[in-house]
């Protein structure tokens, strides 16, 4: 064989906040390496300054583990994960109001080359696409943009073994 393989499998959470949760930023470290992760996203809230929180993480993360810059923004078509290559994410205007209009939010994301994934798809409340939009729009939407969603979420994990067998969540999965 000319080379050898040697997988490495990558052990991510894209959903994280820490403001929002007022953590401090070497307990959020030593959690992250507790649980393992060699890729964090640092999502908090656009109106909650990202950008605070992405630099509080990034003077001292770990050598070993990528930090990505992101932010979740409130839209109207509920909350979305918004994910960049470097920290020019931060310097985008407009995405910090109560409701942001999704399509000018799709515009940001395809003219910055930003990466978007929908968070807590099939929440219970105003901030899930599914609850806010329908499933069948958002499935369009999915498809029509090469968008991402978030198939796992605590909320949802915590409370799977719970509802996984009722319709309400059987139909969305499917």
């Amino acid at each position: 064989m000319p080379f050898e393989y040697s997988p490495k499998i990558v052990s991510a959470d894209l959903h994280i906040h820490l403001l929002e949760k007022k953590v401090n930023p070497i307990k959020w470290w030593y959690r992250v390496i507790e649980l393992g992760f060699n890729a964090v996203a640092i999502t908090e809230h656009s109106n909650l300054k990202p950008a605070k929180a992405f630099d509080l993480l990034n003077k001292i993360k770990p050598d070993n583990i990528l930090l990505i810059p992101g932010m979740e923004v409130n839209t109207t078509a509920g909350h979305v994960l918004l994910y960049s290559e470097d920290e020019s994410i931060y310097d985008l205007k407009g995405l910090n109001a109560k409701k942001v209009d999704f399509g000018s939010v799709l515009d940001l994301v395809k003219y910055n080359s930003l990466t978007l994934s929908f968070s807590h798809p099939f929440g219970f409340d105003y901030d899930s696409a599914g609850y806010v939009i329908g499933t069948g729009k958002l499935v369009k939407l999915l498809r029509k943009n090469d968008l991402g969603i978030e198939s796992y979420t605590g909320m949802i994990g915590n409370l799977s073994n719970f509802l996984y067998e009722s319709n309400w969540v059987k139909r969305p999965v499917r």
